[in-house]
């Protein structure tokens, strides 16, 4: 193949910074448009003309994949891979200027442009789907409150955020215990290493961390669960969140009366309960200790067995 090299001289221009140097032009005779690989490294002419090796780079379209590539003009026009490119070029809804422009996008080890989730050693990201802009912030992603790092873009993970003096949960950047399109949705139990405490998300607020609550689930409860499976788990617990939204485990008492959650799953104790090798009888509905095993009142329990 026959190539001419030209020389270009670049100015300066508004939004695109032009080095000031020659840059060298690569020409082929064929006036062939698309990829060439020359030792080991990828480059897009356009009528023949070798791109991406004055200012910057330049961005291009590449039909035949599909997708949005970067040619470094710092690598003479090669093809970027596993790199972040900040562009001032359209950026939608996350665009950083007014004007709707500059963005930070991604190009993966293949070079396309990447959009969507991404998760890589650092952590995870998302990118705009039609204009690759790295989300930043607070931004909603399908219906769902997100949070990303407004530096670096890395997704919040397994953090909590407080939002207008709540807190709120977020896993891989998507707030959790919130399904806005699930009527039936009741919220989410989740662990906090960092506080050894368990939390409720409440689906009815958005998410938000209950606190100084009783909440209903389904998830295993220990010898004082609802319901018998077929296994022999039990299963359905009342459990108690505190004014700092940690489950309560052990004893407790309030204006009310006198409680006890189990020290592993916090399930409340209803009935005849053998707590720390004695017996007490708590109210069937409220959980209230009624009294000891000194006057026990012995009732049976044998729950639901489920088929």
């Amino acid at each position: 193949m026959r190539y001419k090299i030209r020389k270009a001289f670049c100015g300066v221009m508004a939004a695109v910074m032009f080095t000031g140097i020659s840059a060298p032009v690569i020409v082929r005779a064929d006036g062939y448009t698309g990829w060439t690989e020359e030792n080991g490294n990828r480059y897009w002419y356009e009528n023949g003309v070798k791109q991406g090796n004055e200012g910057r780079g330049k961005e291009i379209y590449d039909p035949a994949s599909d997708g949005w590539y970067w040619l470094d003009a710092i690598d003479g026009g090669k093809m970027a891979a596993g790199k972040d490119v900040y562009q001032e070029s359209n950026a939608g809804p996350w665009a950083e200027n007014e004007d709707g422009t500059g963005k930070w996008v991604r190009y993966d080890e293949n070079g396309r442009m990447v959009k969507g989730w991404h998760t890589n050693e650092n952590g995870t990201y998302y990118f705009d789907l039609t204009y690759g802009t790295m989300a930043k912030g607070d931004v909603v992603i399908d219906g769902m409150p997100c949070y990303f790092d407004e530096i670096t873009g890395i997704a919040l993970n397994k953090q909590w955020k407080e939002i207008d003096g709540a807190k709120y949960w977020y896993e891989g950047g998507v707030r959790q215990g919130y399904d806005p399109e699930n009527p039936d949705y009741r919220g989410k139990e989740i662990y906090d290493p960092a506080s050894d405490a368990w939390y409720w998300l409440d689906n009815i607020d958005k998410g938000k961390m209950a606190v100084s609550k009783d909440v209903y689930q389904e998830s295993l409860a220990g010898e004082w669960g609802d319901i018998v499976t077929g296994d022999g788990e039990r299963y359905g617990k009342w459990v108690r969140y505190d004014e700092n939204g940690h489950m309560i485990k052990g004893w407790q008492t309030t204006d009310a009366g006198t409680y006890y959650f189990n020290q592993t799953y916090g399930t409340m104790a209803k009935g005849n309960a053998v707590i720390g090798g004695k017996t007490y009888y708590f109210d069937n509905i409220k959980g209230i200790l009624q009294n000891n095993e000194e006057d026990v009142d012995i009732r049976f329990d044998w729950g639901l067995v489920l088929k």
